[in-house]
């Protein structure tokens, strides 16, 4: 709270997730490794991209790796299989919930 009696959002944490993501089938070699692991912000949702950051394959402060949309969500025995608009179906599997302070993403 601040000195007006109104909450600092920096001040909040917001949940992530400790993920690995893997390539189950798809028809492209956009996502060059078959499983990654990382943060995601966000579990799985229909419609919206899934965004997972993690550590870079060669250079800079991180890798970035997003699906297209995703159409379809099956979870079988707690792990997510997501199909895409592309076609292409992948795994997430939650190794743990992160709280982190707002705006400051671990990897």
């Amino acid at each position: 709270m601040d000195r007006k009696g109104t909450s600092n959002h920096m001040d909040q944490k917001v949940k992530q997730y400790q993920v690995l993501f893997s390539k189950v089938k798809n028809d492209h070699a956009r996502l060059r490794t078959d499983t990654m692991e990382g943060i995601a912000t966000d579990l799985p949702e229909i419609d919206k991209q899934f965004v997972v950051y993690g550590k870079p394959l060669e250079s800079g402060s991180f890798r970035r790796v997003n699906t297209s949309p995703v159409k379809q969500i099956d979870n079988i025995d707690g792990v997510y299989f997501l199909t895409t608009e592309s076609g292409s179906v992948y795994s997430v599997k939650v190794l743990a919930e992160i709280e982190a302070d707002n705006g400051n993403m671990e990897h």
